[in-house]
């Protein structure tokens, strides 16, 4: 069984918390991603369009649907 110095402990742990941290990042990335795609349907289904730029950035949402006039 190789001896493990004291320079090579603190590589391995500073790779394994480097690792961890790129892997939280993904997890944090792909929920944000989720979580936006879960309010553009939601802004979709409420009849909101987008609004974008040349590039695709959606700078604002709008109202397509008439709105209805009068009480209930």
């Amino acid at each position: 069984m190789p001896n493990i110095d004291r320079e090579l402990w603190r590589r391995l742990i500073a790779r394994q918390e480097k690792y961890r941290d790129v892997l939280a990042r993904q997890q944090a990335e792909r929920r944000l991603d989720e979580l936006e795609t879960a309010l553009d349907r939601e802004r979709q289904r409420r009849g909101l369009q987008p609004i974008t730029t040349d590039s695709g950035k959606v700078i604002a949402w709008v109202r397509t649907r008439q709105q209805p006039t009068g009480g209930k």
